[in-house]
């Protein structure tokens, strides 16, 4: 499985842990720390954690993850001028943690459109 699949599954799989409430994230740790003998090193990194505010967190945008940007591919039948205009916009597709798309994201260059330049000259 790729880095991308496993990070995606991580993200949603803590998303809805989180959403389950805290006892539901105590009992996971507590599960994967009895399993692989790790429980001093969970309760060493949950101290480290309770150093933080959740202010702190919000401030540095660490209470969500980034955008999940895919490239979305185009039908066969597209695949031609669609993809070059897709291209010479530079935009990807993003996706929010529940795993739908956002729509496109803004392009650093603007999107040069032949008619409005008719319009204004002629």
């Amino acid at each position: 499985m790729s880095a991308a699949i496993t990070d995606l599954r991580l993200r949603r799989g803590a998303d809805h842990l989180c959403r389950l409430g805290t006892r539901a994230v105590a009992e996971l740790l507590a599960e994967i720390g009895g399993r692989h003998g790790i429980q001093e090193e969970i309760l060493q990194a949950l101290a480290a954690y309770q150093r933080l505010s959740p202010e702190m967190v919000r401030t540095a945008a660490g209470d969500r993850f980034p955008p999940h940007l895919v490239e979305v591919p185009r039908e066969a039948e597209q695949a031609g001028a669609s993809s070059a205009r897709a291209h010479s916009r530079g935009g990807l597709r993003t996706q929010n943690s529940s795993g739908r798309a956002d729509g496109w994201s803004p392009s650093p260059r603007p999107h040069h459109n032949p008619a409005s330049t008719e319009r204004a000259h002629g």
